[in-house]
């Protein structure tokens, strides 16, 4: 990802302005430091090698963090032609147009703040597998497999902004949706006409549509802590919200989340097939 980022950041002209890189170094750099720790002194059970892991999960997810949002402008920058007309046509195939349903959501105020909050949860569910199952659980297998599907989706909708571009559903039919999405307009419109070439960190916003990295999020979490029924009760009715939140409030098409369920499935098969053979669910001795 990061050899991305810099081949298509010269490739399309654009350049990288960094806030603040101490700090955003010293977190994985700090992490890594605790993964040492842990890993020299693991602590006398067998279940505490796992806090060593943890660390270094967290490490690679702050990292990967930080490395994949400027991938997402490059991808726009490169100025494919958009898939919109696509999408919009597959999601009149299944007889929906998002428009519609995002007036219905705007007047209906209460749900729609329903759908607010569930689909601004995502971030901190995003440590909830990585903390609770290295924490927790000491569950090693289950914590690599979160790591792994992240990365990989993270990869994945990247590579796909690149080639098949998809915006929101407000650029193809013109209307308001019912999140706030000035800002991703502003940024998607300006690197995809070449007005913006400078990538501030401290001002970038989450530019993929197709497929929806939210809607992945919300099934990778919910899937790594399926051994709990504890937190299955809380992730299903929310990560349901966040994802009918996705279409209800008119920020991505229906296609979006069939091209999601494609990819979490080639992710589950490229885990199983040549990644799950390599972690074992036992601390190494």
């Amino acid at each position: 990802m990061l050899a991305f980022d810099i081949i298509g950041f010269h490739v399309t002209g654009l350049s990288y302005e960094w806030t603040n890189p101490a700090a955003d170094i010293a977190v994985p750099i700090g992490l890594l430091a605790f993964w040492a720790y842990f890993v020299a002194w693991p602590g006398r059970q067998a279940g505490d090698w796992v806090i060593a892991e943890m660390f270094l999960a967290l490490a690679l997810f702050t990292s990967i963090s930080a490395i994949a949002p400027p991938g997402q402008y490059a991808a726009v920058a490169f100025k494919r032609p958009l898939f919109d007309t696509w999408a919009a046509a597959v999601d009149s195939s299944l007889g929906v147009n998002v428009s519609t349903w995002a007036a219905w959501t705007s007047a209906h105020p209460r749900l729609l703040k329903v759908l607010l909050y569930a689909y601004m949860s995502l971030l901190g569910q995003f440590f909830l597998p990585l903390l609770v199952l290295g924490a927790w659980y000491r569950n090693r297998e289950r914590l690599w497999e979160f790591a792994f599907h992240f990365h990989v989706c993270s990869a994945i909708t990247v590579a796909c902004l690149a080639i098949w571009p998809v915006s929101e559903p407000l650029f193809h039919y013109g209307f308001k949706p019912s999140f706030n999405a000035d800002h991703y307009v502003e940024q998607f419109t300006a690197v995809y006409s070449g007005a913006l070439t400078i990538v501030n960190s401290d001002n970038m916003e989450g530019l993929v549509s197709l497929p929806s990295f939210h809607a992945a999020g919300a099934l990778m979490v919910t899937w790594a802590l399926r051994q709990s029924r504890f937190w299955l009760a809380i992730l299903i009715p929310v990560n349901a919200a966040l994802i009918a939140a996705t279409v209800m409030t008119g920020i991505h098409y229906v296609a979006d989340l069939i091209g999601t369920a494609i990819m979490c499935a080639l992710s589950l098969w490229l885990y199983r097939r040549f990644a799950a053979r390599w972690i074992d669910p036992f601390p190494p001795v």
